[in-house]
C-alpha cells in the first residue's frame, strides 16, 4: 500500500516531463521513446511503473504504441470538422495534410442488418461493400468500413475506389450529402485492424459511424470509421437558439 502511494507523485512528475517535451516540440511527432526497460533504468522505476506513464500519455493521445517496434511521440492529430464535411480526403486537404487509401475489399454483399436498416434495404436486398486503409502522409489512419445501395449506384465497383468518394458520389452519380447523422464513441480494434493499422493488439481507437443523406433526406451510405487513437480528433459545432 505505502509503495503504491508513493508511486503515484513518480508517475505524475515523469508523466508531465515527458508530455511538456512533447508539447515543446523537444521531442518530436514519430520520435522513437525509450523502451519501458530503458525508461526504467534512466529514471529508477520498475518496468511496470514505465508501462503506466506511457499508457497515461497514451490515453492522453500524446505517444502510440506501435506493434513490435515500441513507443512514439504520436503525429499531429487530423481535426475532422462534423458538421462541414463527411470526407476524410477533402477535411486533410483542408488542412494541409497528405491523405490517401488504399482498397483492401469490395464486393456485392447482403449487408448485416446495422446497415441494412439505416439504408432502408428490404432483407435480400444487395448491397455494395468497401473496405480501406486510410492514410495520412503514408501512414496507416483507420480503417473505413463502407456500405452503399446498389440500386442509386450502378458499376460502383467499376470505378477507382482509392480518391474521394464524396466526389466520386457527386461527379459520376450526382449525388450530394444533403445531411449526415454521426456517432462517436470509443472502443478498441479488433486483432484484424490492429494488424493493418500496425498498432498493438487491443489499442484503443476513436469509431466514427456515419449515415449520409441525400438532399431530398433519403439514405444513401452507411460509413464507419476506426482511427487510430492518437491521429484524429472531432470537432462538433452547436448553434443554440
Amino acid at each position: 500500500m505505502t509503495s503504491e502511494v508513493q508511486s503515484v507523485p513518480i508517475i505524475k512528475v515523469i508523466c508531465d516531463d515527458i508530455a511538456g517535451q512533447i508539447r515543446s516540440g523537444a521531442l518530436a511527432p514519430g520520435t522513437r521513446l525509450p523502451s519501458e526497460r530503458e525508461l526504467g533504468d534512466v529514471r529508477n522505476i520498475s518496468r511496470m511503473t514505465a508501462r503506466r506513464i506511457y499508457e497515461r500519455l497514451e490515453s492522453e493521445g500524446l505517444v502510440s504504441r506501435s506493434h513490435r517496434r515500441g513507443w512514439f511521440v504520436s503525429e499531429a492529430r487530423l481535426q475532422f470538422a462534423l458538421m462541414k464535411s463527411v470526407s476524410f480526403i477533402n477535411s486533410a486537404a483542408v488542412r494541409g495534410k497528405e491523405a490517401g487509401s488504399v482498397l483492401l475489399h469490395a464486393e456485392k454483399v447482403i449487408p448485416p442488418e446495422f446497415a441494412r436498416e439505416p439504408l432502408k434495404l428490404r432483407r435480400n436486398e444487395d448491397a455494395y461493400f468497401v473496405r480501406r486503409l486510410l492514410q495520412l502522409g503514408g501512414k496507416p489512419a483507420a480503417i473505413e468500413t463502407m456500405y452503399l445501395g446498389c440500386a442509386r449506384f450502378p458499376d460502383f465497383l467499376a470505378h477507382t475506389l482509392t480518391g474521394s468518394i464524396l466526389s466520386l458520389w457527386e461527379d459520376t452519380y450526382g449525388i450530394s450529402v444533403g445531411h449526415a447523422d454521426a456517432t462517436l464513441r470509443g472502443a478498441f480494434l479488433s486483432d484484424e485492424d490492429a494488424s493493418v493499422l500496425g498498432v498493438a493488439k487491443g489499442s484503443p481507437n476513436i469509431a466514427l459511424t456515419q449515415t449520409m443523406f441525400d438532399a431530398d433526406g433519403e439514405p444513401f451510405a452507411y460509413d464507419r470509421q476506426d482511427w487510430r487513437f492518437e491521429l484524429a480528433e472531432f470537432l462538433i459545432s452547436a448553434d443554440f437558439a
